[in-house]
């Protein structure tokens, strides 16, 4: 049996539609930042070049004065209108590639099984490049509120300021005063480092926490869930941050956030491309490689805090720095 050849008819487009299949495929069952409902997401506007975009169009909020008066109306006479603001948000991005190799020892084998292997390699590097990029920008966020009696900054987090219920209940009541809406099951969401884990899990005052195995029968767990507490579901990550030498000693202090829906936006998946270099296609008179590459505009940035914001919303997470007592 004649092996596929790189330089058969249609080869190319074969692997660029699988690396895309792969990259759906991962989306079903994504990254913990990318999970379902966390973000917006963002497109490139029209006419724009490295500039993403989305809408943010505010609640309606009743205040006093419309109780009171302006909202009591006269028989016969129409009442005053108020404009619908439609808003946007819009933030730089910028084009973003990576190339894997396969040389020709690899090509030995079947070359749509090397590819095919290339595209999980690929697809699961973007993913976690999109991620990264969202946990990057998302411990910029300035709501923060910090373990240790009366520590108002990063550089006072000590040893021992390890997170406690205490310090999540109150990030909780911070959501809900400032009318944060929950998740459609009706919880808010956090994402913490492994070592914050046991931290939280070995705090002798959390009462009411409930592990994951005693309701994973009735609901479905995200990837790394392991359990509820305070009307938050908690999901364990190591692509939580880590602020290296940043608290008092240079110890390392640890993000960990607790959010709504569509905290944060990212952007943009639909201008990924992929491309299949065969042997002696890219400077390679030996024809001794074939190259698999990715290229797209990935970036994200926090909902209200983007350029040209024109309806500027509260925060819609807050996240809580800490020491580890690992």
């Amino acid at each position: 049996m004649a092996e596929t050849s790189t330089s058969t008819v249609n080869f190319n487009k074969t692997v660029q539609t699988l690396i895309e299949k792969r990259l759906e495929e991962r989306l079903r069952a994504p990254k913990p930042h990318l999970l379902p409902e966390n973000f917006i997401k963002a497109t490139h506007g029209n006419g724009s070049n490295g500039t993403l975009r989305f809408l943010n169009v505010p609640d309606a909020v009743v205040d006093d004065a419309e109780v009171t008066a302006s909202l009591v109306v006269t028989e016969g006479v129409p009442n005053t209108s108020d404009d619908l603001v439609i808003g946007y948000e819009e933030f730089t991005t910028r084009q973003r590639m990576k190339t894997y190799r396969a040389t020709d020892v690899a090509m030995l084998q079947s070359m749509v099984r090397v590819m095919a292997e290339g595209a999980n390699v690929l697809s699961e590097y973007v993913l976690n490049l999109a991620d990264r990029i969202a946990a990057i920008k998302i411990a910029a966020g300035t709501n923060v509120i910090f373990a240790g009696i009366g520590n108002t900054q990063t550089s006072g987090v000590a040893a021992g300021d390890l997170i406690t219920s205490a310090l999540v209940k109150r990030a909780v009541a911070l959501l809900e005063g400032e009318n944060v809406p929950r998740f459609g099951d009706g919880f808010y969401r956090c994402i913490l480092h492994p070592y914050v884990k046991f931290d939280f899990e070995t705090d002798a005052e959390v009462g009411g926490w409930i592990d994951a195995q005693r309701y994973a029968g009735s609901t479905n767990l995200f990837s790394g869930e392991i359990g509820k507490f305070a009307g938050v579901r908690f999901v364990t990550s190591t692509n939580a941050r880590v602020l290296a030498a940043s608290g008092t000693s240079s110890i390392d202090v640890y993000s960990t956030v607790i959010f709504g829906p569509r905290f944060f936006a990212i952007g943009d998946f639909g201008n990924n491309e992929t491309f299949v270099t065969p042997p002696g296609g890219h400077d390679d008179p030996g024809h001794q490689s074939a190259l698999i590459t990715w290229k797209g505009w990935v970036d994200a940035m926090l909902v209200g805090e983007g350029d040209s914001a024109t309806n500027v919303s509260p925060p819609r997470y807050i996240r809580l720095e800490s020491a580890s007592g690992i």
